[in-house]
């Protein structure tokens, strides 16, 4: 009996371990980050030009970087990012805010039909009232859906 046992459980275990390996491999399949440079490489400066464009603002001019938001942004990363923004208008005349974003270095860490999962990290400059610029690092997690040749980001993750 206890053969028994130790039979049916590492036939339980071979068959968990062949569908775990299954799923797996399929997961890695589907992850064309590696094999398509060219879309690959379409992410990656879309998505750079993209947090360039939402992450610098000038206070004179909130509405250049407003308008952005509504071309690049959707789902759950443009409800979310209005949110904040909110605040940035509220502040930036009085504060006489400007932030500049560099992203300095992007890679995809997830490709797939219509998606795109991207690690960023960018450098950012802030001046206040015309004084001294104050710089800080980013690391953004950034999901992007394709809509053609363009890339929509939907979902922002701050690190």
């Amino acid at each position: 009996m206890k053969r028994l046992i130790a039979v049916w459980a590492a036939v339980a275990v071979l068959v968990c371990g062949g569908v775990a390996a299954q799923l797996a491999g399929q997961a890695s399949a589907d992850n064309t980050a590696l094999l398509d440079t060219a879309r690959t490489d379409q992410a990656i400066a879309a998505v750079s030009e993209a947090v360039n464009r939402l992450f610098s603002y000038d206070h004179a001019d909130l509405a250049a970087t407003s308008k952005a938001a509504d071309s690049l942004l959707a789902d759950q990363a443009k409800q979310e990012y209005r949110e904040l923004f909110k605040d940035v208008e509220a502040k930036s005349a009085e504060q006489k805010l400007t932030l500049t974003t560099r992203v300095v270095r992007a890679g995809v860490t997830r490709l797939d039909a219509d998606r795109a999962q991207l690690v960023v990290f960018a450098d950012q400059w802030a001046v206040r009232g015309g004084g001294a610029p104050t710089a800080t690092a980013a690391q953004l997690e950034i999901t992007a859906r394709q809509q053609g040749t363009k890339w929509i980001i939907t979902q922002i993750h701050a690190e």
